[in-house]
């Protein structure tokens, strides 16, 4: 449920709005309601709200102000605008500082409601803040760019090493340096191509790290396949999370339809994954093995984790 606090000078305002709609029902909970935007401010800052519905004249701080000061801290932050001045400044002024929607007093319920709802649904379309870390997975001590044994198992072990990277440096270093969310609930893997194998790999063996996977055109080599000397990270039996990990992990797999560098390597891990009963999405794209399956996978994934 999403919270919401109501800033109005006016106290039969305020409560009227409190108590017009059916909050509930919307998906929404009234936190706080303010009477200025000073008292506004430090409440948001005790606890943050997704949607603020607030008057623009008001004392001490107006509106907008209170609008700026808070974009400053939180970005995702939705505003809906209510005023009883109909001037093109005050419209023009919400309109560059992105807020979501400008209702002039007297307040219309329906109207109200409906855009409180249209803010609910881009609110669900938007990713959760995140940081996103995106290395160089083949962790080879000669790693130069395209290799002349680049399709050897060697080289493909080098990306499967990349655990050990991950594992022992990359992620004590984020740690330290950077002020993450940890939890598995709160850390993702994802990746194209060898990238997307590693995913599969990394995150099936370290469930105990990694609350969502998502792998996007996996390439070959997550099950045995006709290579010399490639026996497959798993085997379709194995190809699976445990079992207490079922309903606490988001996997994602997609596989592009002009995809012929792995071909139906996607399809047999989804086919793996669902013969094991491990909970997982899997789509097509209209894609070849490129960047556009990237963008799409990625898109769809970060929309859903966190």
């Amino acid at each position: 449920m999403k919270k919401v606090m109501i800033v109005e000078d006016e106290e039969l305002i305020l409560q009227g709005i409190r108590n017009i709609l059916d909050w509930e029902s919307l998906g929404l909970e009234v936190v706080h309601m303010a009477h200025d935007g000073v008292e506004a401010l430090e409440m948001w800052e005790k606890e943050p709200v997704h949607i603020v519905v607030t008057d623009i004249s008001m004392p001490e701080m107006d509106g907008l102000e209170l609008l700026r000061k808070i974009r400053e801290k939180e970005e995702q932050v939705r505003f809906i605008i209510l005023t009883g001045y109909d001037e093109f400044n005050y419209a023009r002024e919400a309109i560059r500082l992105e807020v979501e929607n400008y209702i002039l007093k007297p307040i219309d319920e329906e109207e109200l409601e409906r855009q409180l709802r249209e803010t609910v649904e881009k609110l669900d379309e938007m990713a959760s803040e995140m940081i996103v870390v995106m290395p160089n997975v083949r962790a080879r001590a000669d790693d130069k760019k395209d290799p002349d044994d680049q399709f050897t198992v060697e080289h493909f072990k080098a990306f499967d090493n990349f655990i050990n990277d991950l594992r022992y440096d990359l992620m004590p270093y984020m740690k330290a340096h950077y002020p993450i969310a940890e939890g598995r609930a709160n850390t993702a893997i994802a990746g194209l191509s060898m990238g997307g194998r590693e995913s599969i790999y990394i995150g099936l063996t370290m469930p105990d790290t990694f609350g969502y996977i998502g792998a996007f055109e996996p390439a070959v080599g997550v099950l045995p396949y006709n290579h010399e000397g490639d026996d497959g990270l798993f085997t379709e039996d194995t190809l699976k999370l445990p079992d207490e990990y079922n309903d606490r992990t988001y996997i994602l797999i997609c596989k592009g339809t002009k995809d012929t560098p792995v071909g139906d390597a996607p399809l047999n891990y989804h086919n793996a994954l669902t013969k094991n009963g491990t909970p997982h999405a899997y789509y097509t794209v209209d894609f070849g093995h490129d960047h556009s399956a990237w963008k799409n996978g990625l898109y769809n994934f970060a929309r859903r984790i966190f």
